[in-house]
């Protein structure tokens, strides 16, 4: 079971940066017949730190898009920035929703890391397919039994004719 808890430590480290930790018990202390508290030592190792942020597939998307997904990339990765999963995770969502709030419905994003353990620096690649900008068209209600359709149609208030946006099928304000 300690092992199992060591290893756990070390995966937490790593997803933090730190891809050469080590975790160890360092003191046992018996508290009673039954119990025991462990302390655990962790040699950190050095900081894995990023290298590069590369985000391929926007030379179809318009300049002021393509510039919006980097900034917004950016507010999660960056050079010099220390490599942590959550925020290599978060820049896939973030770079996804900067186009899909601007009428790019289909985009797809996969997420690469290239990690030089020799050097403690990661080099990371988001490769995206936007695919066609596309538009809200009619709204096709289906299955509404007694309730009324132009009620309906006004309270889910789809922009018809305008960019598709994530944001707005996912809102409650009008669009």
């Amino acid at each position: 079971m300690l092992q199992r808890d060591l290893a756990r430590v070390e995966a937490i480290y790593r997803q933090h940066g730190y891809y050469e930790a080590h975790a160890r018990a360092g003191r046992i202390y018996e508290k009673d017949p039954e119990h025991v508290e462990i302390e655990i030592l962790v040699e950190e190792g050095p900081l894995t730190k990023i290298r590069d942020v590369r985000i391929d597939g926007l030379d179809d998307v318009p300049k002021d898009i393509a510039d919006l997904v980097h900034k917004n990339a950016a507010l999660e990765v960056k050079k010099d920035d220390p490599f942590e999963q959550e925020a290599f995770d978060k820049a896939n969502t973030t770079i996804r929703r900067a186009l899909t709030d601007r009428g790019y419905a289909y985009t797809k994003v996969k997420n690469d890391a290239v990690v030089d353990l020799v050097t403690h620096r990661a080099d990371l690649v988001f490769t995206l397919t936007a695919g066609k900008p596309c538009t809200f068209g009619e709204l096709t209600i289906e299955g509404l039994g007694p309730l009324p359709d132009d009620k309906v149609r006004q309270a889910a208030d789809i922009p018809v004719g305008k960019p598709y946006s994530d944001a707005i099928t996912e809102s409650d304000e009008p669009g």
